[in-house]
C-alpha cells in the first residue's frame, strides 16, 4: 500500500519513504514507527505499544522510542508528529492513499498518469506506461519525476525516443506540451493539475543538438 502526506510518500511494499520522489534515509525501526503512527492516526499510540511492536520480548528504555521519534521528525518535520505528554505520540498530517499523480502523457485515446519517482514506458504490460504499438521496445524509455521536474531518458531502445522531433541521447527535462514520440505513437506531456519484438522504423526527423 502507498500512502501520501504532503510532499511525502510512504511505500509499504518497498519499505521506503520518499520526498518529491527522492528516497529519504530512514532506519527500519523508524520506518515501522512512522507506518504505525500513520495507520493509527489521529489516535495517540502509547509508548508501551510502540515498545511492544518494535522490540518484542526485549527490554528497552523509553529513550529508544524518543530517539526513533527524533529520527522520524528529522525526516518528515516535527509538526507532523505530536507528543501526548506522558502517553505517547500521534500523527497529525492529512493522508491520501495511492501514489501522487504528478503529470501525464496523453494521446487522442487516453491519458497515462505519471507518479513521483520513476515510470517506465514500453511495450511490456508491466510498464507504468504500457504502449502496444509498432516500434515500441519492451522497456523503451523512463521518466523520473522529482521536485516538480520530469526527466525523460531513452533505455537503449531500437528506434529511439524523440522530443519535439529530435532524437534524445541523454536525459531531457520535459516541458508542458512537449511532444514525445515512442515508436509510431506521439504523446503530449502535461503537468497534472493539483513483450514483443521491435519493428524497424524509418524515422526521418531532424537532429536537435541542444537537447542535453
Amino acid at each position: 500500500m502507498t500512502i501520501r502526506f504532503g510532499m511525502f510518500t510512504l511505500d509499504e511494499e518497498r519499505r521506503q519513504l520518499t520526498k518529491d520522489g527522492e528516497p529519504l534515509p530512514l532506519s527500519p525501526k523508524a520506518f515501522q514507527l512512522l507506518r504505525m503512527l500513520v495507520a493509527q492516526r489521529p489516535r495517540v499510540v502509547s509508548k508501551e505499544k510502540i515498545i511492544e511492536a518494535l522490540w518484542p520480548d526485549v527490554a528497552v528504555e523509553e529513550a529508544n522510542v524518543r530517539n526513533l521519534i527524533a529520527e522520524v521528525r528529522d525526516a518528515v518535520g516535527a509538526d507532523l508528529i505530536r507528543t501526548a505528554h506522558r502517553l505517547g505520540y500521534a500523527f497529525e498530517g492529512a493522508v491520501h492513499a495511492g501514489p501522487r499523480i504528478a503529470a501525464r502523457l496523453e494521446d487522442t485515446l487516453r491519458a497515462y498518469p505519471l507518479v513521483d519517482g520513476a515510470s517506465v514506458i514500453g511495450r511490456d504490460p508491466s510498464c507504468a506506461v504500457a504502449l502496444d504499438a509498432r516500434g515500441v521496445s519492451r522497456e523503451h524509455a523512463r521518466i523520473r519525476f522529482s521536485a516538480g521536474t520530469a526527466r525523460l531518458e531513452d533505455l537503449g531502445s531500437k528506434n529511439g525516443t524523440w522530443v519535439n522531433g529530435a532524437r534524445i541521447d541523454c536525459p531531457v527535462v520535459l516541458r508542458e506540451g512537449d511532444k514525445v514520440a515512442i515508436g509510431t505513437l506521439t504523446l503530449t506531456y502535461r503537468l497534472q493539475d493539483a513483450a514483443g519484438t521491435t519493428s524497424s522504423l524509418d524515422l526521418q526527423l531532424p537532429p536537435r543538438p541542444d537537447v542535453c
